[in-house]
């Protein structure tokens, strides 16, 4: 039970989930990990309802009712384990004090006692070594009139900071912090967002984090492409597309690229009664890719559907119902395509200054604008793998070079400028059989000089079809490259 796949971060999560499911307003943790001979101690503290003598021993029970008992539409347990299973996680000793009506009730497991008495039965009150976690909350006198809950987790074995210098540990100390806060801001931002929660962690009061808006707290709703329901109305599906980082600020960029990064937040964010449990991926569909790290789409499901959909104990995997994956699918496809053209298509509307820090996303535009007092020229970007591919395969660079300049002065701005919805669409109208022919031809010259580079095969691929033009069409030229194999 103690190895189910818990991390510090999704075990304090899903201790959470039992305040708010406890109508908490207001959650605190305190986190303390073992660095050494020093036992550390975790602590939540809310106020919540209460439980009480009946309703914490059936808490401190192993298994609930399961997952096909109807539950309230807010509640987020599951099978009845989450308490015991996270708390243990990380250390060996779980103490629960609860207060409802003026009347409070206390109950521990204490896996060293059962170890030595080879009984399964949890213990009336405080461990004495774990009084002084206690002082200042509702087990004191002061606090008579208030309810709520407190769970107090010591002899933690398993959440360490060691390390072999004091500077070492300080870092393992500020990561475990760091990535604790990150994964509760995501995890509730919906409650954070609309102040349903108030969540602190020692004295921060946590910020909801939403990869949906460029500020973190609330959904740009430009963004949102579409919308259906599935199942009779009972899911919800939202396809947004994200815009490309050029549009964005530094900040903004940041703060929509969340804990893990662009690339692993793409594809499906599954929430159940609002509480999220999976942020990106694509079901299987496919793998993350470049060209569709701005793509995301939400999937809002109710708790009753938790056996069809596959949910796991620690609330972090998900499997939609076989029914469900060819619409899965689809949506998938449309979000992916979409995602594709305006990640592609900005690199022609948008040529970099010359100079300027290549885009981090690796698509490189053919063009670069070279700005003076008076004007701006445009010249082909000469480290474009596409001419760099072009060039080594010429005898003479100085002819290539004069070439490309003249190319330079041919470009139809004036054509451009009186058509520009009709010139823009043509850019990323679909190839036709030849044109198709000439970019595969191109293509295939581009991933050999990245080969000559030192790349991979599948390193190549994936650099060349994040090239302009390229990058306009890399579903189609993808399924041409994989016939070559």
């Amino acid at each position: 039970m103690r190895n189910m796949g818990y991390r510090p971060h999704t075990a304090l999560a899903d201790l959470v989930d039992n305040s708010i499911t406890a109508v908490a307003k207001n959650v605190r943790i305190e986190v303390a990990p073992t660095s050494g001979n020093r036992l550390g101690w975790v602590r939540i503290e809310d106020d919540g309802r209460g439980m009480n003598r009946d309703e914490l021993c059936k808490a401190m029970r192993w298994g609930g009712e399961g997952p096909l008992k109807k539950r309230d539409p807010k509640d987020l347990g599951r099978f009845g384990l989450g308490l015991k299973t996270a708390s243990f996680s990380m250390g060996k000793r779980l103490t629960v004090v609860t207060k409802k009506d003026g009347v409070v009730n206390v109950l521990s497991w204490d896996l060293e006692n059962i170890s030595e008495t080879g009984k399964w039965m949890p213990k009336e009150g405080v461990h004495p070594d774990d009084v002084q976690y206690l002082e200042g909350t509702i087990l004191d006198s002061a606090h008579r009139d208030e309810s709520g809950t407190v769970v107090l987790v010591t002899d933690l074995d398993k959440l360490r900071v060691d390390a072999r210098t004091v500077a070492a540990e300080d870092n393992n100390r500020s990561a475990l912090i760091e990535t604790i806060m990150g994964h509760l801001r995501l995890v509730f931002h919906r409650f954070l967002q609309r102040k349903s929660l108030k969540l602190k962690f020692g004295d921060a009061h946590l910020k909801a984090w939403n990869l949906f808006g460029p500020a973190g707290e609330a959904e740009e709703s430009s963004w949102l492409k579409a919308q259906e329901d599935l199942s009779n109305g009972q899911i919800r599906i939202r396809t947004f597309v994200l815009p490309h980082h050029k549009e964005l600020t530094p900040a903004e960029h940041r703060m929509l690229g969340g804990p893990s990064g662009w690339n692993a937040h793409q594809g499906f964010f599954t929430y159940r009664a609002d509480r999220l449990i999976v942020a990106g991926g694509w079901l299987g569909f496919s793998k993350p890719e470049e060209h569709c790290k701005l793509a995301r789409i939400t999937v809002d499901l109710p708790n009753h559907v938790d056996e069809s959909w596959g949910l796991d104990v620690i609330k972090s995997k998900i499997t939609p119902p076989a029914i469900l994956m060819g619409d899965m699918e689809r949506i998938a496809k449309v979000a992916r395509g979409a995602a594709m053209k305006r990640y592609g298509f900005h690199g022609e509307r948008e040529a970099p200054k010359a100079g300027q820090a290549a885009d981090e996303a690796g698509v490189r535009a053919f063009w670069n604008q070279i700005p003076n007092k008076s004007h701006v020229h445009f010249r082909i970007n000469r480290g474009h793998p596409l001419v760099e591919a072009l060039v080594q395969n010429l005898d003479d660079n100085a002819k290539s070079d004069a070439f490309l300049h003249s190319f330079e002065r041919l470009l139809p701005v004036a054509a451009i400028l009186q058509q520009p919805s009709k010139t823009t669409h043509g850019l990323i109208a679909e190839p036709v059989e030849k044109e198709l022919n000439d970019l595969l031809y191109a293509l295939r010259l581009v991933i050999d000089w990245f080969k000559q580079t030192g790349k991979s095969q599948e390193e190549a691929e994936l650099m060349a079809l994040g090239s302009q033009p390229f990058a306009k069409f890399p579903e189609v030229l993808k399924k041409h490259l994989a016939k070559d194999s």
